[in-house]
């Protein structure tokens, strides 16, 4: 009987481990995400801009794109931090696998058809001992 709340215990805590692994990482990836859509919106807002720019220089004839240069530079490191950014999502998918290896989550699950069969097994065994024993 002890083997059994052993079991179940094992089993509730690797599940426990799991959730909180998942949840973890979910908070994380979905902060850097809201980071990742703020830099995509200054990054459309710059665009925007140059555009702006771009189409008023042409209209007074005198499209000159080195005006521009800071701008280009900006959208460049928006780039670069969304790459960032989305390496370090990678990189904490790969920190919630190598958790949920560590779990060892899928080797010991406990099937509850085959459990229950053990279970009502086990107690049957144990009650027959104990009666012969009295």
């Amino acid at each position: 009987m002890s083997d059994i709340f052993s079991k179940m215990k094992d089993t509730i805590n690797k599940g426990t481990k799991k959730i909180g692994a998942k949840s973890s990482n979910l908070i994380e990836v979905n902060k850097i995400k809201v980071e990742v859509a703020n830099i995509k919106r200054k990054k459309q807002s710059t665009l925007a801009d140059i555009g702006a720019q771009v189409y008023l220089m042409r209209s007074d004839e005198n499209v000159d794109l080195s005006s521009l240069e800071e701008q280009f530079d900006k959208v460049a490191l928006f780039d670069q931090q969304v790459d960032d950014y989305n390496a370090q999502i990678d990189e904490l998918n790969a920190v919630l696998e190598e958790r949920l290896k560590e779990a060892d989550m899928d080797d010991d699950v406990v099937d509850v058809e085959s459990f229950t069969e053990e279970t009502a097994e086990e107690v049957e065994t144990e009650e027959d001992e104990t009666e012969e024993e009295k």
